[in-house]
């Protein structure tokens, strides 16, 4: 909005706006900056104190060492029962036995103080001929995530389970989260 235009200089441009059960909307970027508006957008102000440090419990990882990142793809935040999940789909390259190839991560993290600290919950990677690289890496193919609540105020992940929209066989799929921390189950 021109509001946050005039009073943040925002440091990335992939976001997410969430509305708390207060009304107070958060606007949470790939950076992990995170704003906030108690009076529908008017005004905003920073919710990480000044002196906030950006080690890994501060802000969003970097990709695992082997995965360099191009962009960020989608950014999806929802807020449930006092916490924040957000799910980070960035485009990268890693490098296997062809050359170096473009592969996409979804990294899964969750907030329980409103954007102030994030847990790395889980990262997603397709099947690569590489394998997997980093801490607390999983293998699924999931392409095209979005973050969604279901009926009971539980976050759900939609997504495709081929990266190809071509791809007569592609299906939608989704997956539940059970407890803030846990990772998303399949169904």
């Amino acid at each position: 909005t021109a509001a946050v235009a005039s009073q943040f200089t925002l440091s990335a441009t992939a976001s997410a706006l969430v509305e708390m059960p207060s009304g107070r909307i958060l606007l949470i970027n790939s950076s992990a900056q995170v704003i906030f508006s108690d009076d529908r957008g008017a005004t905003w102000k920073s919710i990480q104190a000044e002196t906030a440090n950006t080690d890994d419990t501060f802000g969003f990882k970097a990709p695992s060492t082997g995965f360099t990142t191009h962009s960020i793809v989608r950014f999806h935040a929802v807020y449930h029962n006092g916490f924040i999940t957000c799910i980070v789909e960035k485009d990268g390259a890693i490098t296997e036995s062809g050359g170096v190839t473009d592969r996409r991560e979804i990294d899964h993290y969750v907030s329980k103080d409103f954007g102030i600290s994030w847990t790395l919950v889980e990262r997603i990677q397709p099947a690569w001929e590489a394998g997997l690289i980093g801490l607390g890496t999983s293998s699924a193919n999931v392409f095209d995530p979005m973050l969604s609540m279901d009926a009971l105020g539980q976050p759900i992940i939609v997504y495709a389970d081929k990266i190809d929209n071509s791809d007569q066989d592609r299906k939608l799929r989704y997956s539940r989260k059970k407890t803030p921390y846990s990772k998303f189950a399949s169904n």
